[in-house]
Formats: structure tokens, C-alpha cells, sequence
């Protein structure tokens, strides 16, 4: 019998200013594995490379970590500020429409 899988929303960074990633905190892989007894299964924030219903029916569940980005403040009918900080529009991209469906 194969375990839950659980997705987790990854952000992207870049290892030495030159290596793009998509990555996730180990210790909320280490929570989904031990504590749920899950599969944990990053996923990359790219609307290029994945889609919402292909999600869906890969995985069991989700996990919508915090991060770097914030969410752009157009998602919720504001202007974008300095005090907003980093955003990352393919994240919002992916886990938005996800977080809805």
C-alpha cells in the first residue's frame, strides 16, 4: 500500500547566482513524512511545467508553505508598493488557482 502524496508549494531561488531551483523547507518535507506519514512531493511553481488539474490528481493533498514571495497585491485589487516586498507571479500562478480548486 503506497503512502498519501502531499504536495508542497516550492519557491524558486537561485544557488550562487546561477543556478535556478525550485525548493522547499526541509523541514516541511520532514513533517509530511513524519507526522502524516505522507509522501512529500515538491512542486515546482511553474504554470510552463505544471498544471492545476494534473495536481490534483497527483497528489492527495497540499501543503502552502510561507516564503519569500508575498502574494502580488493585484490578486487582491491592490497596487503594487515597496512595502509589499518580493513577489513571484508564476508562484501565484500555480497555487492560487490550486488554493481555489
Amino acid at each position: 500500500m503506497s503512502r498519501p502524496i502531499i504536495g508542497i508549494i516550492g519557491n524558486s531561488y537561485l544557488i550562487n547566482n546561477d543556478y535556478p531551483v525550485h525548493a522547499a523547507g526541509k523541514m516541511n518535507s520532514d513533517a509530511i513524512a513524519r507526522v502524516c506519514g505522507a509522501m512529500p512531493l515538491i512542486v515546482p511553481t511553474d504554470p510552463k511545467v505544471v498544471t492545476v488539474p494534473e495536481l490534483m490528481e497527483a497528489c492527495d493533498g497540499f501543503l502552502f508553505t510561507g516564503g519569500r514571495p508575498n502574494v502580488h497585491p493585484e490578486e487582491y485589487g491592490e497596487v503594487e508598493t515597496a512595502a509589499h516586498g518580493d513577489f513571484d507571479r508564476c508562484r501565484d500562478a500555480v497555487a492560487l488557482p490550486l488554493i481555489r480548486a
